[in-house]
């Protein structure tokens, strides 16, 4: 049975996500379905070494992963995402520090980003229905201090995903290595916080970013820097807290 459940939960992710070819160990349908095993067998004896060498091996992919294309709204996402994402420095959103965030190796970012364009930038505006287009394979630069960036992709993420399925203890086994979402759903393993749109005047000079931290909605509002080529926050603004 579980055989054919973490087929099944490949199988999904593979349809969901975008594939990267890679000449790592963790790669194809049978190794993924063995080292889903491997991390089975190692968790029930406390041993991190299969651990380690996963999440090696899927930064030395991450490492690999560049952008296929570029254009002014792409480099103004990964200008705006650099600003916004700060998984180990909550006090960049207002909030207190937490000190043990530093001990955390790795960092899984999303793959994808979606954006929209509208004619005025208004933190107090509900823009929850607007339609958005999606970027895919989207690798953005992010400073982590001493951790270690993991793009999100189909293989790593499908064997994450399966090894999770049917424990969620298993989560906090995984802490010795990533910060794990506050949630009973597997699905939810990459890092908080997930941006979940940007918004961007025609204008491309103000914008407004919606994320989720941890289990509260922030909207955080920007303004471009001309004179020095960066995005500045200028506000943050609490949406809802789950």
């Amino acid at each position: 049975m579980r055989y054919y459940l973490i087929i099944a939960l490949l199988q999904i992710i593979k349809l969901s996500c975008f594939a990267v070819e890679t000449n790592v160990g963790f790669t194809g349908e049978y190794d993924s379905i063995v080292n889903v095993e491997k991390m089975d067998k190692a968790y029930q004896k406390h041993d991190t070494i299969v651990f380690n060498e996963f999440f090696k091996e899927w930064h030395q992919l991450s490492l690999k992963c560049k952008m296929m294309e570029s254009n002014d709204t792409i480099t103004h996402l990964e200008k705006i995402f650099k600003e916004v994402y700060h998984p180990f420095k909550l006090e960049k959103y207002g909030w207190l520090p937490r000190e043990h965030y530093s001990k955390y190796r790795y960092a899984i970012l999303p793959s994808n980003i979606r954006y929209a364009f509208v004619d005025f930038i208004d933190i107090e505006h509900e823009y929850g229905q607007i339609e958005c287009d999606t970027i895919f394979k989207f690798y953005p630069t992010v400073e982590l201090d001493n951790a270690q960036v993991l793009y999100d992709d189909s293989i790593f993420g499908g064997v994450l995903l399966a090894f999770l399925s049917d424990d969620f203890h298993k989560k906090y086994f995984l802490e010795k290595w990533i910060n794990m979402p506050i949630s009973s759903k597997s699905v939810d393993y990459k890092t908080s916080p997930e941006v979940l749109k940007v918004i961007f005047n025609k204008q491309l000079d103000k914008s407004i970013v919606d994320l989720r931290l941890i289990s509260t909605g922030l909207r955080i509002s920007l303004m471009f820097d001309t004179k020095n080529d960066k995005w500045i926050i200028e506000q943050i603004k609490q949406l809802w807290i789950e």
